[in-house]
């Protein structure tokens, strides 16, 4: 993951970020970002902003990820 990512500061603390930049933050590709949020059930949806603007929660995408590494252990 890379340590540092351009990301929306909001109000509550949360990280957003558009698909592209969240997709690199994680090292994956969008496409796989986007399959991950339609077929996973569990995993953290994005945040439909407008017409044009979804944004993703990269501290509940941080914690899915360990979560689902944890059980695979």
């Amino acid at each position: 993951m890379t340590p540092h990512c351009e990301s929306i500061p909001t109000r509550a603390g949360r990280r957003l970020a558009r698909a592209a930049k969240a997709a690199a933050h994680f090292d994956i590709a969008k496409s796989t970002l986007w399959h991950w949020a339609a077929t996973r059930h569990d995993f953290p949806k994005p945040l439909r902003v407008g017409k044009r603007l979804t944004l993703f929660d990269l501290d509940a995408i941080e914690a899915y990820i360990v979560e689902a590494s944890e059980k695979a252990a």
